[in-house]
């Protein structure tokens, strides 16, 4: 199945629809193209293990807390409001806490190197 196929989309809209807060379905369609966004530019990279979206939006939440708390000494909260606010892209957007998480996930898995690589040595 391709993405173009309408099975296919309707199969991501049938999955995303069990996803109850708008901002977090809007979080995890972000997650998702970042996700296809690195492997696509990265092909050598791939995930060994079932991929936990849920998790890797905590990943990142986390990171945000932690950069928040240092930047500004805020309190970590538990709610995600904060998150869900920040713009996506620039300094400190939520795709650059997305492709962190992301990025430390993949390359805690091998690195399968590509027959068109120029920087192999044999």
């Amino acid at each position: 199945m391709t993405m173009y196929e309408m099975n296919f989309s309707l199969l991501v809209e049938d999955t995303l629809k069990n996803i109850v807060l708008p901002e977090y379905r809007q979080i995890i369609v972000e997650l998702l193209m970042v996700v296809s966004v690195v492997l696509e530019r990265n092909p050598e990279l791939e995930f060994t293990d079932k991929v936990d979206l849920d998790g890797l939006v905590k990943e990142a939440f986390d990171d945000f807390q932690k950069d928040c708390h240092r930047i500004k000494a805020a309190q970590k909260q538990v709610n995600m409001e904060a998150f869900y606010n920040t713009p996506a892209v620039g300094q400190r957007g939520t795709s650059s806490y997305l492709t962190k998480a992301v990025m430390f996930q993949l390359l805690q898995g091998d690195i399968k190197p590509c027959k068109d690589d120029p920087c192999t040595v044999s």
